[in-house]
């Protein structure tokens, strides 16, 4: 998840420039420089769809995030955990004894 930690760090640069109104528990209304965006935490989605289709918080969500004071990483797609892509992988990845432990086959 390096890169979408770094995304997110970027973006949470970004959002002390926005202001966040919060309608009701899950849903915000956030306006930065160029527009206003609907945000819901609960469905995870945005005004600006970049969430929808990152599946990583977009800024306008990061700054809905940080007024709730909730952790970032739960709003990730589990497809960005490490736990996802070890398991993606662990099938793949076999321990491999020392070449001194290989059995040695004669050649033809």
């Amino acid at each position: 998840m390096p890169s979408v930690d770094k995304m997110i760090e970027n973006g949470l640069l970004k959002v002390s420039n926005m202001r966040v109104n919060q309608a009701d528990l899950y849903e915000f209304e956030v306006d930065d420089e160029n527009d206003t965006y609907v945000v819901n935490l609960q469905s995870k989605v945005c005004g600006c769809f970049r969430w929808s289709l990152l599946g990583i918080p977009c800024w306008h969500a990061l700054a809905c995030i940080v007024k709730r004071r909730l952790p970032h990483e739960e709003f990730v797609h589990p497809a960005y955990h490490v736990s996802t892509y070890a398991a993606t992988y662990a099938p793949i990845f076999r321990a491999m004894p020392g070449y001194k432990q290989w059995d040695v086959q004669p050649l033809p």
